[in-house]
């Protein structure tokens, strides 16, 4: 009986999980909130405020910008909670929690790229001094990591 105790060691225990544990308890929330709240600031227009512009001043010279910002505001909102969702999937260990996150990072890759693309055809902005290089890599790096991350915890992916 003593034997068995030693014997049996949950899938947690001999596989470690220190990145998974900063994601469910710290990054995927942060992640979530800020997304959310870049697309609160871009739907109110209250994103240019950070400028020295107001949203008004900016939309009276570009306004097909206001649109663009409205749409891409709600896919932020939409993306942040996605981080959340997957959040709970990735801490109840479900089977698609994983590949949520993988969607999760693609659709900031999405947004990085988009964005930046959309604005620079409706001003006189150029789609390169828009584009954040370092969230693409992020997003880019982040999908590539977690795969092999997770690829070798799958089987505790279960639920």
């Amino acid at each position: 009986m003593e034997n068995d105790k030693q014997n049996s060691v949950t899938p947690t225990q001999s596989t470690p999980m220190k990145w998974h544990k900063f994601l469910i308890y710290f990054g995927l929330w942060l992640g979530g909130i800020l997304t959310a709240l870049t697309g609160v600031g871009l739907v109110t227009g209250s994103a240019y405020e950070t400028t020295g512009s107001t949203a008004d001043q900016v939309y009276r010279v570009f306004p097909s910008l206001q649109p663009v910002d409205v749409v891409m505001g709600i896919f932020a909102i939409l993306l942040g909670a996605l981080m959340i969702v997957a959040r709970f999937d990735l801490a109840r260990f479900k089977h698609n929690g994983p590949k949520r996150l993988y969607i999760v990072y693609g659709a900031n890759a999405a947004f990085v790229l988009v964005y930046p693309l959309l604005v620079s055809a409706m001003t006189t902005l150029s789609f390169m001094e828009l584009l954040d290089i370092g969230s693409l890599i992020g997003s880019i790096l982040g999908i590539v990591i977690n795969k092999v991350y997770y690829d070798k915890r799958m089987h505790l992916f279960v639920n």
